[in-house]
C-alpha cells in the first residue's frame, strides 16, 4: 500500500511540473483501475489508492488555476499563448494521433501475442513484466488522450510534439525493450543474459548521449550573458519583488519588466496577463524614455524579409518581437519571420510619435529603465532619473517622481 501511495504522490507532484505529464499519468492510473475491475479485482484497491492520492495532491493546483481564471488575466494569457481555439483538434493533432495510435496498437498487440510465451519464466519475472507492460500501455494511451484534451478544454494544453516525444514515444520504446528482455530471459543460457545486459547498456549510453548532445546544442540559448547577469544580481540585491523594470532591449523584453528575485522573470511577454495594447504601450514607453528614433523602432518591430533568424552565438542578429504578439491580429502569421502587419506598424508608429511621456508614466508604474549602450533617458517634467548601474551592454536607471 505504501508503494501505491508513493506512486500517487509522485503522480500528483507532476501537476506542479508540466501539466501534460500529469495528464498522462492520471489517465494511465485511471485506465489501470478500470483494467483491475475486470481482470485483477484484488489489485483494484491499490490502483484506486494511487489515483486517490494523485487527485488529492492535484486539488491545490486546480484551486490555483481557478483563482487565476477569476482574476481576469487568464483569458488574455490564454489568448496570448494560442490556447483559445475551438473544441475541434487541429489537423496536425489528428495526424499525430492517427499515426501514434497505430503505433501503440501494433506494439500492444505484439505484446499480447508474446504474453503466451512467458509461461516458461519464473513467476516473479513474469509478474513484473506484465505489470510494467500494462502501466506503459496505459501511459501511452494517456499521452494520446492528453494530445486531444482540446476536445474537453477548448484549448491546447501543449503542442502535440510534447506529448509524443515525452510520453508516447518513451512508453512505446520501453515496452518494446521489455519484450526483447523477456525473450532473452526465457533462456537460462549465459549468452542470453549477456545479450540482455548489452541491450541495457546500449540503451543507457544512447539516452545519455542524446542528453549530452541536447545540452551542448542548447547551452548557448540558455546561457545568461555577463552583462545581464550583473543586471539581475543588482536587481536582486536592491529592488523589491514588485518593482517594474522597463527596457529598450528587445531580448530582455521577454523577461522584464517584473523581476521576481529568483531568476524567474514574470513579464510582459508571452506569459503575461496583459493585453496586446498594454504590452505594446509599455515597450513604446521604454523606448520613448530613451529617445529611440521612430525609424529604429520600426526596424525592430518589422524586420525585413531578408533578415536572418537569430542563431546561438550570433549577437549581431536582432531578435524579432514574436513574444509581443503571439496569435495576435497585429502580427503577420509567420513563425519564422514574425513582424507587425503594415496596418499595425503604421498605427504603432503614430502612437509612438504622439506619446505623452508624463501621462504614460502615471498610467504605467515604472521604477527602473534598462537602456542599451549609448542610450540615455529623456528629461520628463516631474520625474527624476538616476543611473544606478552600468554594464558593458547598457545602463540601469532609477526613475522617481519629484517630491
Amino acid at each position: 500500500k505504501w508503494r501505491a501511495a508513493a506512486a500517487g504522490a509522485l503522480g500528483g507532484a507532476l501537476f506542479y511540473t508540466y501539466v501534460y505529464y500529469a495528464i498522462g499519468w492520471s489517465a494511465a492510473i485511471a485506465l489501470l483501475a478500470v483494467y483491475c475491475i475486470f481482470r485483477v479485482p484484488r489489485r483494484l484497491k491499490l490502483a484506486l489508492l494511487s489515483l486517490g492520492v494523485t487527485v488529492l495532491l492535484s486539488i491545490p493546483f486546480l484551486l490555483w488555476t481557478r483563482e487565476a481564471k477569476k482574476s481576469g488575466g487568464y483569458e488574455h494569457r490564454s489568448a496570448r499563448l494560442g490556447m483559445t481555439y475551438s473544441h475541434l483538434p487541429s489537423s496536425t493533432g489528428l495526424q499525430y494521433t492517427a499515426w501514434y495510435l497505430l503505433l501503440v496498437v501494433v506494439v500492444i498487440a505484439a505484446w499480447l501475442r508474446w504474453r503466451s510465451r512467458l509461461s516458461g519464466l519464473p513467476e516473479e519475472i513474469r509478474r513484473r513484466a506484465e505489470a510494467m507492460a500494462l502501466l506503459l500501455s496505459c501511459a501511452a494511451v494517456g499521452g494520446l488522450a492528453g494530445m486531444n484534451m482540446q476536445l474537453v478544454t477548448g484549448f491546447n494544453v501543449q503542442a502535440e510534439k510534447h506529448f509524443t516525444h515525452m510520453i508516447v514515444q518513451p512508453a512505446v520504446m520501453i515496452l518494446a525493450l521489455i519484450m526483447l528482455l523477456t525473450f532473452f530471459r526465457r533462456s537460462a543460457a549465459r549468452e542470453s543474459s549477456r545479450a540482455a545486459m548489452m541491450l541495457f547498456i546500449a540503451l543507457w549510453v544512447a539516452g545519455a548521449g542524446v542528453q549530452v548532445i541536447a545540452g551542448v546544442n542548447s547551452a548557448e540559448v540558455h546561457r545568461i550573458p555577463p552583462a545581464e547577469a550583473a543586471l539581475f544580481r543588482w536587481l536582486k540585491s536592491n529592488t523589491s519583488p514588485d518593482d517594474v523594470v522597463a527596457t529598450t532591449s528587445v531580448p530582455l523584453s521577454t523577461e522584464l519588466p517584473v523581476f521576481t528575485h529568483n531568476y524567474t522573470l514574470v513579464v510582459n511577454g508571452t506569459r503575461t496577463s496583459g493585453t496586446d495594447d498594454e504590452v505594446l504601450d509599455r515597450f513604446l514607453l521604454a523606448n520613448a524614455l530613451a529617445g529611440t528614433p521612430s525609424s529604429t523602432l520600426v526596424e525592430v518591430l518589422t524586420p525585413p524579409p531578408s533578415s536572418a533568424i537569430h542563431q546561438p552565438g550570433d549577437p549581431a542578429v536582432r531578435y524579432p518581437v514574436s513574444f509581443l504578439f503571439e496569435h495576435s491580429p497585429y502580427r503577420v502569421d509567420n513563425l519564422l519571420q514574425p513582424s507587425l502587419t503594415p496596418a499595425a506598424a503604421s498605427a504603432v508608429l503614430s502612437r509612438y510619435q504622439h506619446l505623452d511621456l508624463n501621462r504614460q508614466l502615471h498610467r504605467f508604474r515604472v521604477n527602473y529603465v534598462y537602456t542599451l549602450a549609448g542610450q540615455h533617458l529623456a528629461e520628463v517634467a516631474g520625474w527624476q532619473a538616476q543611473k544606478v548601474l552600468q554594464t558593458t551592454e547598457g545602463a540601469l536607471w532609477r526613475l522617481t517622481p519629484n517630491a
